[in-house]
């Protein structure tokens, strides 16, 4: 990717307040320990843009299903199995999409988090 197309991806980006909103609501006690999740970001071929849109992503899915609850931290966990997915050296197919697709196919049980 190139400045310019870099550029125009973060000028499309979702505003911050949509991922201090998800982790404001957040079911599982205190707000997740930062440090993990930047780590789980930085661990994956992922940015932190394709991060937060994959987790809004998970958000709606959860919302759609009318699940109230938002488990954080098993939600990064699902989301980084997912960055697993993408054999090597094949060029990296959208977050959001792995995410959902995965979600449609796997599902998500709230009681163990990532299941994949």
């Amino acid at each position: 990717m190139n400045a310019e197309e870099a550029g125009q991806r973060d000028s499309e980006a979702p505003f911050p307040e949509a991922l201090l909103d998800l982790l404001g609501r957040n079911s599982r006690g205190p707000l997740p320990h930062s440090d993990e999740f930047y780590q789980a970001v930085d661990d994956s071929d992922y940015s932190l843009i394709d991060w937060t849109e994959a987790l809004l992503e998970f958000d709606r899915w959860l919302e759609s299903r009318k699940i109230m609850e938002r488990p954080f931290q098993s939600m990064v966990s699902y989301v980084h199995c997912c960055t697993r997915l993408n054999p090597a050296g094949v060029r990296l197919p959208d977050l959001k999409t792995i995410v959902c697709q995965a979600l449609g196919e796997f599902g998500f049980d709230l009681g163990n988090g990532a299941q994949i």
